[in-house]
């Protein structure tokens, strides 16, 4: 089966300014995404949508491919990401391409593994799934152990439970979609308008290799867990 893959790299972040584009550890972030797409054995062309010439040309300098700059109305703030996977799925299809699935992996998430990209890949060609999404565990932050804001002071209960106190061994498995890798069928988007379809698989990734950079804290974070892992295999 023929696999686009895609990644979505606006120029108007707000929590990092132009963090696409940003050295992270020395490199674009970007680049991380990129790198790990390209060595994949299931992808057979990457393409970089973007709205900003710079991000076009670093990305091209990496290997990906650049076909076109996304209209501006499909990079907005309020912008859905289905619209540009479309927009890139209509594009290479007027080309006279065609490919039966599509892999969505945001630049944001710069440490998923080439092999969770093959791995989510292989899930979704070997289940007949319509998508497969990228997850891990949410660890200590699980729906257990969250309150709802009721009034300015006053908290309750996300989930009901017992108010002696759970056990951390006796919380069910909850798992996060973390952004790293979006896989589905091109007729799940194209025909039925969804990013997911109604037969979704999981794929469980690390946490170590689940960073997801919206602010400036996670950038922190990141790099600094990068910077170590260097050291420590030093």
């Amino acid at each position: 089966m023929k696999v686009l893959g895609l990644i979505n790299a606006r120029g108007g972040s707000k929590g990092v300014p132009r963090k696409n584009i940003k050295p992270l550890c020395g490199k674009p972030l970007i680049s991380w995404s990129i790198n790990a797409a390209l060595k994949s054995k299931f992808i057979n062309r990457l393409i970089v949508s973007t709205d900003d010439q710079e991000i076009a040309n670093v990305s091209k300098a990496i290997g990906a491919e650049v076909p076109f700059l996304r209209p501006s109305s499909l990079a907005a703030d309020n912008s859905l990401q289905i619209d540009s996977i479309k927009h890139a799925i209509n594009f290479v299809e007027a080309e006279g391409e065609s490919y039966e699935i599509i892999v969505v992996l945001q630049p944001t998430t710069p440490l998923r593994k080439t092999s969770d990209i093959d791995g989510s890949l292989k899930l979704l060609i070997d289940s007949g799934a319509d998508s497969v999404i990228s997850v891990c565990d949410v660890g200590g932050k699980h729906p257990s152990t969250l309150y709802l804001k009721s009034s300015s002071t006053k908290i309750e209960p996300y989930i009901n439970s017992n108010k002696k106190g759970v056990l951390r061994q006796q919380f069910n498995e909850v798992l996060w979609r973390n952004g790293a890798i979006y896989a589905m069928k091109r007729d799940v988007l194209m025909k039925m308008n969804s990013l997911y379809g109604d037969n979704i698989v999981g794929y469980k990734m690390e946490e170590k290799n689940s960073f997801n950079i919206d602010t400036l804290f996670d950038w922190e974070l990141t790099e600094s867990y990068l910077r170590f892992m260097d050291t420590e295999n030093i």
